[in-house]
């Protein structure tokens, strides 16, 4: 998992997020951007691979660490509870 800054084309506007990158495949990656609702995303790799890497987040797997831990948070604002959450994204945030 890395945390990346995102600048594409997202829902017909152009967007600057935080994104926990989770999973890189053979056509998508896998991606939960950091805003309220929470959710997870496909994107074509094409464009994931323009997105930028924050350099306090390299190599630091403590500082991915925090960053899921306010993803937790997040969620649990957002859904009231663990069992209302949609299956992917309780999958990855409770490992």
């Amino acid at each position: 998992m890395r945390v990346v800054n995102t600048y594409f084309m997202r829902k017909h506007r152009h967007q600057h997020q935080l994104a926990l990158v989770v999973k890189r495949g053979r056509k998508y990656t896998t991606c939960i951007f950091l805003e309220y609702p929470l959710h997870v995303e496909r994107v074509v790799n094409s464009e994931a691979d323009k997105f930028t890497e924050l350099q306090q987040y390299i190599n630091k797997d403590r500082q991915v660490k925090k960053v899921i831990k306010v993803l937790q948070r997040m969620a649990l604002l957002s859904y009231k509870k663990k069992s209302a959450m949609p299956k992917n994204l309780k999958a990855v945030l409770w490992q």
